[in-house]
């Protein structure tokens, strides 16, 4: 029987443009940079884990994901870290019952995400520190502020989603 394995695939200083064509004008374009993406030791033993790393930014802000990732069954434990990332543009992603837009919002984090993939109910946890920061949300037919804030700190963020009751258990809120 044949098998397949690659030691490395990356791409360097990529570019990806995503566009929102029910929002006009530049608003609705959004490009996120990629200094590196890289998977290692890749094959076709889809139960042995890979290497993922993977880097770049929005804006001004940066983001970095890193750790291991095993196809099947889905299984990652992954570090997500982020610095000052504009996450306003993808607000396109999530459905907002209110008539509001983000029009900024910059994410910092450090958060260890594990996944993995069980039956009946996937299990999602992660644990670390997130803030929203400089977060300015206006109502779309005025644009008049709805919403303003300097930071939002989560400290000690420790939450789970899964076979049981979702459980977040946050040690220190700050709102400035």
């Amino acid at each position: 029987a044949w098998h397949w394995s690659i030691a490395h695939i990356g791409i360097d200083d990529g570019t990806l443009a995503l566009t929102d064509p029910r929002i006009a004008g530049r608003r609705g374009r959004t490009v996120i940079k990629l200094d590196k993406f890289g998977i290692d030791d890749m094959s076709d033993d889809l139960r042995k884990p890979v290497k993922l790393d993977l880097a770049g930014g929005i804006g001004r802000g940066s983001f970095h994901v890193d750790g291991s990732v095993r196809p099947q069954p889905l299984d990652a434990d992954l570090h997500v870290r982020a610095a000052r990332l504009d996450v306003a543009p993808l607000q396109s992603l999530v459905s907002v019952p209110l008539n509001v837009n983000i029009t900024r919002a910059l994410l910092s984090a450090y958060v260890p995400v594990r996944y993995r993939g069980h039956t009946p109910e996937a299990l999602i946890a992660w644990n670390g520190r997130v803030t929203l920061g400089r977060v300015r949300v206006q109502d779309k037919l005025t644009g008049d502020d709805f919403l303003r804030w300097r930071t939002l700190s989560a400290a000690n963020l420790d939450a789970s989603i899964g076979e049981e009751a979702p459980r977040i258990h946050i040690g220190a809120l700050a709102l400035t």
